[in-house]
């Protein structure tokens, strides 16, 4: 157990406000962040550290914690020493992408990956960069990603065998 043990997971800001001290690191940290049923923080794991402008992620190392934790719902959070949360990398895609895929194998909901950094934080949910089929999701992690799809204007998409969502800024 830690201090945010309990703590409901609503939106972006919430993981971002349990998760802002890591925002002013000098190396970059990939955090997971696990959840029950109900979208309550159950642990936040400090999965991997890595460089100044890098950090290596291994599902293995990620997915151990998570079902250590029998959580239902995950988050991923990492940070950008550099500050820049203006664009989700493509390799910050990636990983999101394979750890996704992982994580449905296994029946966990994926809810964000939110980026972190002294300037603020990027969420890739509320962005549409998340390729998760929410479909089967338990009905807390809908909440979460409801919320979202509402304040963001974000419409659901089909890329090949994917489900996604995709910001719709009505241009």
């Amino acid at each position: 157990m830690n201090k945010y043990t309990g703590i409901r997971i609503k939106n972006p800001e919430d993981i971002y406000n349990i998760t802002k001290n890591y925002a002013n690191k000098k190396q970059e940290h990939f955090i997971l962040i696990t959840l029950n049923g109900a979208s309550e923080v159950i642990k936040i794991h400090n999965v991997t550290k890595g460089l100044v402008n890098m950090v290596l992620v291994h599902p293995r190392e990620v997915f151990s914690r998570a079902l250590k934790d029998l959580s239902v719902s995950i988050a991923f959070v990492h940070n950008h020493p550099s500050g820049n949360i203006d664009e989700t990398s493509e390799k910050d895609k990636e990983i999101t992408e394979r750890l996704c895929s992982v994580a449905k194998i296994m029946g966990i909901c994926v809810i964000d990956h939110v980026i972190i950094s002294k300037n603020g934080w990027r969420s890739m949910a509320k962005h549409g960069e998340l390729l998760v089929d929410w479909r089967n999701s338990k009905t807390s992690d809908y909440e979460y990603v409801a919320e979202i799809l509402k304040e963001y204007k974000i419409e659901r998409i089909q890329i090949g065998g994917k489900y996604g969502y995709k910001r719709n800024l009505g241009i």
